[in-house]
């Protein structure tokens, strides 16, 4: 039975009074039945707070307890944390094949999380393990059907976790595509319906149909058609976490109608500020501040006589992009927050070199830059290259209107590897701004 909203604030407000009067015990019961719906919602700094005063304060808990604490950490960017957590239950439940394939799988998305793209094969490996031990209750005659149900739900569960790996981390759009047709097929059958995989699955397909980079499979109308029907299911379901993921892709998709993309973004901040998700609020700032210089530079070439408050609408939105940048600098270690802060120092460069003070452009290119060589980025994925080589082009062409050109033949000699990998010509003085407008032009 799915709990909404008021039962999960109800059963927030049983847990603290039975802390309070110092019934443990019963406080214990309320929190393991609060722990997956909290979960699900995306409601993860209170389900941690009350998850740690449990753990605190109870004497015999469930190895559950600790699982969802180590997903609320992760879920949160301490993906270190969680990890440790989650080994050291391992540690106690070893010879236990249904709790180590539910770690599998928890370890697994704990390290894609983090963003190390060298983890790739290590994490397949987890994933398969655990499809293997669901495989093993589904083939015995004896087995339960029920037992049956639950081996298959959670085989697609690791199906639909390797497809994540093979479309965020190995970029093979055509493998995780039929990993997410297997597990849908079980989600949707009868026997075997779960509406929160089918949403998810929903969703993941609808990102690689919006997804440029991936050629052939790039369709940005069916990925629309993918992207509502997960959001429509989310909404029933109340998963506010779920909400914002597919409200970000429809931005994205829709950044073409940049009037449609900011609403969109604006709707995306809200529920961040509601969830108190403050990297997610500072990735809606970075999105909003481009977007918003983008209507302005459409609404001038029909208004020329806006140009008068150029600078105050450029400077409004550096402002926002300085606050998004200082969280991000602050609290965004994994590697979606070092690629937002990354995007975020190259978009106020861009802005300060178009109000005309190179200095400071360069300033926040060369920020850029150093986010962009930071060893979280070796696995050298094609997006991280051209998010690098557009900073070391822009240090280039401000070198070169600058002087000086031997620091701009140095630097471009120096990311050689990156222009060969994207098959970009080697820039001269006169052809770096046009590779600017291309890697620009393919984000």
């Amino acid at each position: 039975m799915r709990i909404n909203q008021e039962q999960i604030n109800q059963l927030i407000e049983a847990q603290y009074h039975y802390f309070e009067s110092q019934q443990t015990e019963r406080a214990t019961e309320v929190v393991e039945m609060l722990m997956e719906p909290l979960f699900k919602v995306g409601r993860y700094s209170e389900l941690l707070q009350i998850l740690e005063q449990t753990i605190n304060r109870a004497t015999k808990l469930s190895p559950r307890f600790f699982i969802f604490h180590a997903r609320s950490l992760s879920a949160l960017g301490r993906h270190e944390q969680a990890l440790v957590e989650l080994n050291m239950v391992e540690v106690e439940l070893k010879d236990d094949h249904e709790w180590r394939a539910a770690i599998l799988i928890d370890r697994g998305n704990f390290l894609r999380r983090s963003g190390d793209v060298s983890k790739a094969d290590e994490i397949l490996a987890d994933f398969r393990e655990a499809y293997e031990i669901y495989d093993s209750r589904i083939k015995p005659e004896g087995g339960s059907d029920e037992d049956k149900k639950w081996g298959l739900k959670n085989k697609a569960k690791a199906l639909f976790n390797e497809g994540a790996i093979l479309q965020y981390f190995l970029a093979r759009p055509g493998e995780a595509t039929e990993r997410y047709e297997r597990a849908l097929e079980i989600f949707e059958s009868s026997d075997t319906r779960d509406d929160d995989g089918i949403a998810v699955t929903y969703k993941q397909l609808g990102e690689i149909f919006a997804t440029s980079a991936f050629g052939s499979f790039y369709n940005p109308e069916r990925a629309v058609e993918y992207l509502e029907k997960a959001w429509a299911m989310f909404q029933q379901q109340e998963s506010e976490t779920r909400i914002l993921e597919t409200i970000y892709q429809l931005a994205r998709l829709q950044r073409t109608k940049p009037e449609e993309s900011l609403r969109l973004f604006h709707e995306y901040l809200d529920i961040a500020k509601g969830l108190k998700l403050v990297r997610e609020e500072a990735i809606a700032k970075r999105h909003i501040a481009d977007l918003e210089i983008r209507l302005f530079k459409q609404r001038q070439e029909l208004q020329p006589e806006i140009a008068a408050s150029r600078e105050e609408v450029y400077r409004s939105n550096i402002a926002l992009l300085i606050e998004a940048e200082r969280t991000l600098t602050l609290l965004g270690f994994d590697i979606w927050s070092r690629r937002s802060l990354a995007n975020t120092y190259y978009l106020l460069g861009t802005l300060w070199l178009e109000l005309e003070h190179p200095n400071r452009a360069l300033s926040y290119f060369e920020e850029g830059l150093k986010v962009c060589d930071e060893e979280i980025f070796r696995g050298n994925l094609d997006g991280d290259v051209r998010r690098r080589l557009r900073a070391v082009l822009r240090i280039a062409q401000l070198s070169y209107r600058g002087g000086d050109a031997n620091r701009a033949h140095r630097l471009v000699s120096d990311y050689e590897r990156d222009f060969h990998q994207l098959q970009l010509d080697y820039p001269s003085p006169e052809s770096v701004e046009e590779l600017i407008l291309q890697l620009e032009a393919r984000e």
